[in-house]
């Protein structure tokens, strides 16, 4: 059991969640879903299914998945920024990122998410002074889901603003020449 929880503690590591890099939403999204069960795999470690709902940033698309699992791990602050497993029914805003484990030592294929333990800079503060990766909510109307949201917006549009600015500033000779080139090639191809 120990083992179990090490090798978690590895696979996961106490790590928070900044947002600040574009790259991080092409493999990671914030949901606002329906917890669906919370199973515990061994100390500390559940799977969490759940019913995407909505998604509120990130490239997850809830219509094509309507169902997903993911590693979690919940408890003690030494391990977790999440105290408690949402309860089964219960509404959630939800951080998942995919994973790129690939088959675990037993065989089986792990899961395709997991939800980070740390402090996610994003979310809502919550008690002991931090803010997890799940929290419940009352409905989508609830305060916090407002909050994130907010939170989201500052966050994106000022990397929006970035890659605008980017975009409009002047490149070097040497890169412009070469997407001249790259450009001629593909229309001699066509």
């Amino acid at each position: 059991m120990i083992i179990g929880l090490l090798s978690l503690l590895a696979l996961f590591g106490i790590r928070g969640v900044d947002g600040d890099r574009p790259l991080f939403w092409e493999h990671a999204a914030v949901l606002y879903a329906e917890t669906t069960a919370v199973n515990k795999n061994s100390a500390g470690s559940y799977t969490i299914s759940i019913k995407p709902l909505a998604s509120l940033s990130g490239a997850f698309d809830c219509a094509a998945e309507p169902n997903l699992s993911a590693y979690a791990l919940f408890g003690s602050p030494k391990i977790s920024a999440i105290s408690d497993a949402p309860r089964p029914g219960s509404r959630i805003i939800i951080l998942i990122q995919e994973t790129v484990v690939e088959k675990n030592l037993s065989g089986r294929q792990p899961l395709r998410f997991e939800v980070p333990n740390g402090d996610i800079a994003f979310f809502p503060k919550e008690k002991r002074d931090v803010r997890p990766a799940i929290f419940e909510v009352t409905g989508f109307d609830d305060p916090k889901v407002t909050e994130t949201i907010e939170n989201l917006r500052k966050l994106r549009g000022k990397q929006r603003e970035e890659a605008e600015k980017a975009k409009a500033e002047p490149k070097p000779a040497a890169e412009r020449a070469a997407e001249k080139k790259s450009q001629s090639q593909n229309s001699a191809v066509k």
